[in-house]
């Protein structure tokens, strides 16, 4: 079970859950008090078809990797190892079914085939980018962080179909909202979402240089040089610090300061991220990965922080 469950990578399937719980708390706490803070039972689908389309993203994507998982992490090789490469194909298919059963239920709720068309796209970008899309290097990276900011933009989609239109009940964020409309929370998170994955996508790419120089990969750090590479990375953090930096400065006279104390600490932790990236060693840039995971866990907590500080 604790292989299965690293497999498909649970941590990052939890991350998937917050974000998509981060929007329905946002709405339930700052734009219509109407709702309930537990999920209603069609959010709650629409998160466990998000889990199992992405666990079955994962378990595809260790299949074809395998080889280069050999060199790259070989102590975090499952497949093969503890789970035969039949039984993962079977689950694949398996996760994925369960997926599109559930979505046809929630499209049959919401009278809309939407999100069963959304799943099926993401679940063949999931499969493209497993067997070929990972080789291409940066498209593939693109794919992924798109596929990333999706999650949030499940739920702006989840609650125009539910035909759940609120509007800002709370002064707290009044001034944010009439400056950017009542959907502003979404479109933030969709593109943090984008940002921090690509972002996080080559720094794995600069990790897993050996074993992707064995399967012929184009990606970024074989194709420009690590030096490159890390040059790249610290001038896309530098301007993912430049925009919240520029968010604060221009949004002061909205809100209250507590407002941007989540966005603060990222911006420290991305400073220390951008001065750390001088080291060629696995295991600082595995923790260069963690921290990255770190301000994506807090960007999606922004809900929270407001309404346990406001």
């Amino acid at each position: 079970m604790l292989s299965f469950l690293q497999a498909i990578r649970a941590i990052n399937l939890l991350i998937v859950g917050l974000t998509l719980y981060s929007c329905w708390f946002f709405t339930a706490n700052f734009l219509d008090n109407s709702l309930s803070f537990f999920p209603s039972i069609d959010f709650f689908n629409l998160i466990f078809t998000t889990i199992l389309i992405t666990a079955g993203g994962n378990l595809i994507n260790d299949f074809y990797d395998l080889e280069a998982d050999k060199i790259n992490k070989p102590k975090r090789v499952y497949i093969s190892h503890k789970i035969s490469t039949q039984q993962a194909l079977a689950i694949y298919v398996l996760l994925n079914l369960g997926a599109l059963f559930a979505t046809y239920w929630l499209c049959l709720r919401l009278q809309t085939l939407l999100f069963l068309w959304v799943d099926i796209l993401v679940i063949l970008a999931l499969w493209m980018y497993a067997f070929k899309g990972k080789k291409s290097g940066l498209p593939g990276n693109f794919l992924v962080a798109c596929l990333t900011a999706l999650v949030p933009l499940l739920a702006f989609f989840f609650f125009q179909k539910a035909q759940i239109q609120p509007s800002v009940s709370t002064d707290f964020l009044s001034g944010i909202a009439k400056k950017y409309g009542n959907d502003w929370y979404f479109i933030f998170l969709a593109i943090f979402a984008f940002l921090f994955n690509y972002i996080r996508e080559i720094l794995k790419d600069l990790q897993d240089i050996k074993g992707d120089q064995m399967i012929d990969s184009h990606s970024l750090a074989i194709e420009v040089g690590e030096h490159k590479t890390r040059l790249i990375l610290r001038v896309l953090l530098s301007f993912s610090l430049m925009i919240l930096t520029i968010f604060i400065l221009l949004n002061l006279s909205l809100v209250k300061i507590v407002f941007f104390l989540p966005i603060l600490l990222i911006i420290i932790l991305l400073v220390m991220a951008i001065f750390t990236f001088n080291s060629t060693s696995n295991k600082v840039l595995r923790r260069e990965s963690l921290l990255l995971k770190l301000i994506f866990l807090l960007g999606i907590s922004f809900p929270f922080w407001w309404h346990f500080f406001a």
